[in-house]
């Protein structure tokens, strides 16, 4: 009689493990399936939303000091009352990234430039001027495009651009675009005191990454060269001349600032410290102290005399942009793009006391 076999395995026999080991398995991996095909596409969603979330790239008070106009990488620019922190106004006009904002000497007009890094034609690209009382848009400058920077004449009367194909001057009581500075294009730009200098960075931006490391030193009337400042090992990404017109300060991505003697064209100081590109340099109204302001997230403000740093102020957490003294020197604003977690609150640009060195208000909106 033939042996009956039994193949039904007790409970905890090692066939019967392996067989639930493999259910186990089975089921890890239906559940890691079903996270790749929801939680993953939401990841990436949120990712892009936070990497694309509006930074403000330039920073400027007003001549009286009440007003902060702010430029943001969403195309849009803001008017911020500065004792009460609230916005008064959102202009909207440019499609592409506000790289600069600057009062007029008189306060009554505010322009903007932007770039796109698109080739979409029909988009609103250049320079912007905007009534600053009402906000609306009065004009867009024609015929300027990818413009990094701007900077109006100390008397008020021209308007000098940064762009591509070099710095164009535009008269502002005629609206006429006049013969300008040929410098081979120029990704920043700063004017003297006296309005009888101007200082450019040859070269333009290559997707946001400047190429020149030399600065041009221009006499206005004559567009003549008068010298070639040489002495930074990467792209110079800020400039600026103190108050007596006697020094010129460059920020680079060398992470150092140099402190230029106009006369002499030699540096007169390095001031090292950041960790990071230095992305914004600006001289307090006395023109003791230099503020500078880097993509190691911090801001840093220096004894121009002595080179020695005084202050670091932290609280950012991205790049800081732009920064710039109020007219009575008391106040500093700072332009960055943050990153919080506060239900997508935009928290981009911020007051801070200089004396002190603490942060007075976060201007979001």
């Amino acid at each position: 009689m033939a042996e009956t076999v039994n193949n039904e395995q007790p409970p905890g026999s090692p066939a019967l493990a392996v067989g639930k080991g493999q259910f186990r398995w089975h089921r890890l991996l239906l559940v890691m399936a079903v996270v790749l095909i929801i939680v993953v596409p939401a990841s990436i969603v949120v990712g892009i939303r936070i990497n694309n979330r509006p930074g403000a790239l330039a920073v400027a008070f007003s001549p009286d000091g009440h007003l902060l106009a702010s430029g943001s990488t969403d195309g849009t620019i803001k008017l911020w009352d500065v004792a009460s922190g609230t916005l008064l106004h959102t202009l909207s006009g440019p499609t592409g990234v506000v790289t600069s904002v600057a009062f007029s000497p008189n306060g009554h007009i505010l322009a903007s430039s932007s770039v796109l890094f698109s080739k979409d034609l029909n988009s609103q690209l250049g320079v912007h001027l905007w009534d600053v009382v009402s906000g609306k848009e009065l004009r867009t400058l024609p015929f300027i495009v990818d413009a990094f920077a701007l900077t109006f004449s100390p008397d008020g009367r021209f308007l000098y651009v940064a762009t591509t194909a070099g710095v164009p001057f535009w008269d502002m009581q005629s609206g006429k675009e006049l013969p300008g500075l040929e410098a081979g294009g120029s990704a920043a730009i700063a004017v003297s005191p006296d309005g009888h200098l101007l200082a450019s960075t040859p070269g333009t931006y290559i997707v946001g990454e400047e190429v020149t490391r030399s600065i041009l030193l221009w006499d206005v009337a004559s567009h003549t060269l008068l010298r070639t400042l040489s002495g930074h090992t990467h792209g110079i990404r800020a400039l600026a001349f103190s108050p007596d017109g006697h020094l010129l300060a460059s920020g680079s991505a060398d992470k150092t600032i140099k402190l230029w003697d106009i006369a002499t064209g030699t540096v007169q100081k390095t001031l090292t410290g950041h960790t990071d590109a230095v992305n914004s340099v600006a001289f307090s109204p006395d023109g003791h102290t230099l503020v500078s302001g880097s993509s190691d997230q911090t801001i840093k403000l220096w004894n121009v005399q002595s080179g020695t740093l005084l202050r670091t102020l932290t609280g950012h957490m991205s790049s800081v942009r732009s920064v710039v003294f109020s007219p009575d020197g008391r106040t500093l604003a700072s332009g960055s793009s943050d990153l919080t977690f506060e239900i997508w609150a935009d928290q981009t640009v911020k007051l801070w006391d200089v004396k002190s060195g603490s942060e007075v208000h976060t201007l979001s909106g």
